[in-house]
């Protein structure tokens, strides 16, 4: 029986948008630290970064979710 090949697509997007939040994280820290505060106005930084999390740490760990079901269905076929 050939193998599937989703569970490593969705293990490499969940990586990815892994990679995309940690890069993420480290450019608004910066970046809100070292720009005017009239750029971001009067918002807190914690709420960029939950935004920051709900766009990409939730994905990314459905997608890891989504690997390891598959996965495990392949292997008990």
């Amino acid at each position: 029986m050939k193998k599937s090949i989703w569970p490593k697509v969705w293990l490499v997007i969940g990586f990815i948008l892994l990679a995309v939040y940690i890069g993420g994280m480290v450019y608004i820290h910066f970046d809100y630290h070292s720009n005017p505060a009239s750029m971001y106005g009067s918002t807190p930084i914690s709420v960029y970064y939950i935004l920051h999390t709900v766009f990409f740490l939730l994905p990314s760990l459905v997608c890891f979710l989504v690997a390891y079901i598959l996965r495990r269905k392949n292997k008990d076929k």
